[in-house]
């Protein structure tokens, strides 16, 4: 592919009888059937007239071989050809020629000497800015690994092939998201491009390297279902078979995997062979592992293939109880390792088999007992290394943490950056963010810097955690989970900051622009953008944000949390209806969320709110009798008892059981206030009184006792029993002192004196109104009243 991409199929005027040839060798070299194309085009310059000889026909087809013997890696042969075709002056294919050789150089990694002749050849005026001479350097520069020199040329090319290298020099940077986008751009805008094989080729190679197996997955099905004859093909069988080992599919796995192992490419073969008896292995499949294993070994022996298949086969035998070939097959493996160690090489063995398998307890003992016994300072730091690993996998980290101490302080000339970066991560588990700090300092590499930026935000230094975050998002990332770290610590550090648009915007690329398999991240980035929006007062913008995050990532250590918010954000907005329905799904589908208990006791309110009396009842008996002891309890017995109350006036029927539930309670009072008053408008007068009466004796001194004396006071007046009206209305003034109706006490009162033709009492008690009580109402009423009480006791007012 690497130099097809360069040159066009040449056309030209041909004599008719030489047409259909030429057409076949040009049908050859499309189909990269290089061998015909060389066999082909010979006949027919050996066939060719002399006339046609002297035309560029000539060379045309001689350019043809040339290409074909490079497509054949013949380098000397292209090379040949090309010299001789530069070197016709006047004739177009001079400059052709020169591309040629140019490529040549490149695919024989002839890197100094090509990029003489690019500079040699920018310099003449023909080639001066000609894109695909700064192509050819772009590429040289990315094959030396300068990828910041490479998209400096290549970023501005139009060329289809400098966008294709310039999308694996972004994949190369960390850039996947922009990387990805330039090859759906690519793919949208020339479907049928020669090279459109390429770029879905390379779409599904950037996810795999980016750990997103899912979507490589994906990708390459597709690949291999659209492009059954491209030559990228096997290499798609292997990744698709790689990708779906690490997904745990294993059959599939095999299948992509087991044509492979004869492959000419041994790279191909070797690591094919490997991974299918890994996958066979996983399987359970021990026979058939052990025969690709082996086979690897055997076949690839110095390959890093045949070196991982040598220490998988002793894990193997042990998996088959097969003892003494474990041993064996590891003493082969420890010709090398003096033999002092041996048992304790075993044990290692032993316990990353374990591992493997997930039988956790077992790996954690053999590494214990290598730590107990072994004085070999590698393997040690080897069985550190893997129960750190395991105490972070089992959430153990204080055993994991306790352990490594102990090896530290043994040991205090150790310096691998490996524990101190594994050994940071338990702490920083077990909450413990200074300790974890000190040690992710010692971790040079940008992992350890991360680790640092976020126990910089737990412990509060939030800016100084967002400009260590901002720099690693600036350095030369290539992990995309590492990209993703960095930009949502960022995000986390504005959002403690309270800049919470900012943070939205940062949370919101995560979302737009990372694949859903990525789902920790995103589920992170829809929570929190929802709760920014919520305290930005953006209710609508966090309901969406919650929503999406409960429809997608219902699985999300957060996601109870979040449809809690979603039914507190319509309780608020008083859709009391889609907030019931909201924590309903809560209780049903969160049961052991610490936010079931609000949400059961907002269910009530919500049916409070609505007037749905008898529902609210039911809901607050039931969190009562499901969290009795919950801190709630006390105002939910509260908020039962006014919902009884309000039922109460809404039906008789409930009157008599919210008197049995509560007759302690103010509001029991204020029912029989209102039967009372009932009991007066049937003018059951005694009966009423009686009530009151009792309402009073027992609600001394609260306002509720001050209203049943006063409507005693007032059925008195009413029956113009003008002796025991004052008596109540004094009664009243005397026992209620902080009462709000205490002027209207004081104005009756002195019309029941009045009406018994007590003067001094009624003129003494319309005064204090007047004296008390200067913005009543009842003022001017009492004044007149006064002067009318003046004239019949023979007294004149006093001017004022």
């Amino acid at each position: 592919m690497t130099f097809l991409i360069f040159f066009n199929i040449l056309s030209f005027s041909l004599s008719e009888d030489f047409i259909n040839q030429y057409h076949q060798i040009r049908n050859y070299f499309t189909e990269r059937n290089y061998e015909k194309v060389i066999t082909e085009g010979k006949k027919v310059k050996k066939q060719m007239p002399e006339i046609l000889k002297k035309e560029d026909f000539n060379s045309e087809i001689d350019f043809l071989i040339g290409l074909s013997y490079l497509g054949l890696k013949e380098f000397k042969k292209a090379e040949k050809i090309f010299q001789n075709l530069a070197k016709k002056e006047g004739s177009y294919l001079k400059w052709e020629a020169n591309y040629a050789l140019l490529l040549t150089a490149v695919m024989k990694k002839e890197y100094q000497k090509a990029e003489e002749m690019i500079t040699g050849l920018l310099a003449e005026r023909i080639y001066r800015g000609d894109e695909r001479v700064l192509l050819i350097k772009g590429i040289i520069h990315y094959l030396k690994k300068e990828n910041k020199e490479a998209l400096n040329v290549l970023k501005d090319l139009s060329l289809l092939e400098g966008k294709y290298f310039l999308a694996k020099i972004l994949s190369k940077e960390g850039d996947i998201i922009s990387a990805i986008n330039l090859l759906k751009e690519l793919i949208e805008n020339n479907p049928n491009s020669l090279l459109t094989s390429y770029y879905h080729f390379l779409w599904g190679e950037i996810l795999f390297l980016a750990d997103d197996f899912l979507g490589a997955q994906a990708k390459f099905k597709y690949f291999i279902e659209n492009y059954p004859e491209s030559p990228l093909k096997d290499f798609a069988h292997y990744f698709l078979g790689i990708a779906s080992l690490y997904l745990g599919d294993y059959l599939s796995a095999i299948e992509n995997l087991k044509s492979l192992t004869k492959h000419p490419l041994s790279f191909l073969a070797a690591n094919s062979s490997y991974y299918l008896g890994l996958a066979y292995f996983l399987l359970k499949d021990y026979d058939n592992a052990l025969f690709y294993l082996r086979k690897t070994l055997y076949n690839f022996p110095k390959n890093k293939a045949g070196l991982f298949a040598q220490l998988e086969i002793p894990f193997l035998y042990l998996a088959k109880n097969d003892t003494l070939n474990a041993i064996l097959s590891s003493l082969q493996i420890s010709q090398r390792i003096n033999a002092r160690i041996f048992d304790d090489l075993a044990n290692y063995f032993l316990a990353f088999l374990y591992y493997q398998f997930k039988d956790y307890e077992k790996a954690f003992n053999s590494l214990i007992e290598i730590l107990t016994k072994s004085n070999d300072k590698n393997l040690r730091e080897a069985s550190i290394l893997l129960i750190l690993q395991l105490s972070l996998l089992t959430r153990n980290e204080r055993n994991g943490v306790s352990i490594c101490e102990k090896f530290l302080r043994e040991d205090t000339t150790i310096h691998n950056e490996e524990i101190f970066y594994l050994f940071a991560e338990n702490l920083y588990y077990l909450q413990r963010y200074e300790e974890a700090e000190f040690y992710y300092e010692k971790v040079k590499s940008l992992k350890g810097k991360l680790g640092k930026g976020y126990c910089a935000l737990h412990l509060g230094r939030f800016k100084e955690a967002e400009e260590i975050f901002k720099s690693i998002h600036q350095s030369d990332l290539t992990d995309t989970i590492f990209t993703l770290n960095a930009l949502l610590g960022i995000a986390y550090s504005l959002f403690n900051q309270g800049e919470y648009l900012k943070a939205i915007d940062y949370f919101d690329f995560i979302i737009q622009n990372f694949s859903p398999n990525f789902s920790d991240f995103i589920a992170k980035s829809y929570f929190y953008a929802g709760n920014a929006s919520e305290r930005l007062k953006y209710y609508g913008q966090a309901l969406d944000y919650y929503q999406k995050l409960l429809e997608n990532y219902p699985y999300y250590e957060k996601a109870d949390e979040a449809c809690f918010r979603i039914g507190d954000l319509y309780f608020k907005a008083k859709k009391y209806g889609e907030a019931i329905g909201t924590f309903q799904y809560l209780i049903n589908h969160y049961p052991s969320s610490s936010f079931v208990p609000f949400a059961q006791a907002l269910i009530g309110q919500a049916y409070l709110a609505q007037k749905d009396y008898k529902e609210a009842i039911t809901s607050f008996e039931k969190f009562l009798q499901l969290f009795p002891d919950d801190i709630q309890a006390k105002g939910v017995k509260k908020s039962l008892e006014l919902a009884y109350y309000y039922a109460s006036l809404e039906d008789t029927l409930w009157q008599k059981e919210f008197l049995k539930r509560f007759p302690s309670s103010e509001l029991a009072y204020q029912l029989l206030i209102e039967k009372a008053k009932e009991l007066i408008g049937r003018k059951d007068y005694k009966r009423a009184i009686n009530l009151l009466q009792n309402i009073v004796s027992e609600m001394i001194d609260t306002k509720i006792g001050g209203d049943a004396q006063l409507l005693i006071s007032e059925i008195y007046s009413n029956l113009k029993d003008w002796e025991n009206a004052k008596n109540n209305y004094e009664r009243f003034l005397k026992f209620f002192p902080s009462h709000p109706e205490r002027e209207g006490a004081y104005f009756n009162l002195a019309v029941a004196y009045y009406n018994l033709k007590n003067y001094e009492k009624a003129k003494e008690n319309f005064q204090i109104l007047i004296d008390s009580f200067p913005n009543s109402s009842l003022k001017e009423n009492a004044q007149k009243n006064l002067e009318l009480i003046l004239k019949k006791i023979g007294e004149k007012k006093e001017e004022k």
